[in-house]
């Protein structure tokens, strides 16, 4: 039988705000999804161990991605932030200037440019576009980066 625990109490508790500390910390004070943003609120990823959550289960991130994440708002703020790279033209050579432009980065571990011999940004339209022209394109790794947008890279 699962533990049923009182929401509201357990986020007033002590417990929680350390766990959450440690997750604001881990995260840098900034926001774990989008990248642009100080971390305002500790997302759960999943409610199957409240109370009891691994550090996994938790996400630090900005008040409008927790609002996306939670269903309170249909716009996801991490898309603009992909249009506008996708809109200056220069993608890569925006992203050799400032990789943490790209929010997906991050998760993918990586903390420094040093690494990717290519990378091609485009929307999920043209990237199958492509791939109809270049089977090639197949055999890269492709990322969502958001819906409508994928990267593929390479990696050495």
């Amino acid at each position: 039988m699962a533990l049923k625990i009182d929401y509201k109490a357990y986020l007033a508790s002590r417990e929680w705000r350390l766990k959450r500390r440690e997750v604001i910390e881990r995260a840098k004070n900034l926001c774990e999804r989008c990248s642009h943003a100080p971390t305002q609120s500790v997302h759960h990823l999943t409610y199957k161990r409240i109370g009891n959550e691994e550090l996994y289960d938790l996400l630090g991130v900005c008040r409008p991605c927790h609002e996306y994440l939670s269903a309170e708002r249909d716009d996801d703020p991490a898309v603009a932030i992909i249009k506008r790279l996708l809109a200056s033209g220069d993608v890569v050579g925006d992203w050799i200037e400032n990789f943490d432009g790209i929010p997906w980065l991050h998760f993918m571990g990586e903390e420094t440019a040093h690494g990717v011999l290519h990378l091609d940004i485009s929307t999920t339209e043209d990237y199958n576009r492509m791939k109809l022209s270049d089977p090639s394109l197949a055999a890269q790794p492709v990322i969502g980066l958001v819906p409508g947008v994928v990267a593929t890279c390479v990696w050495y």
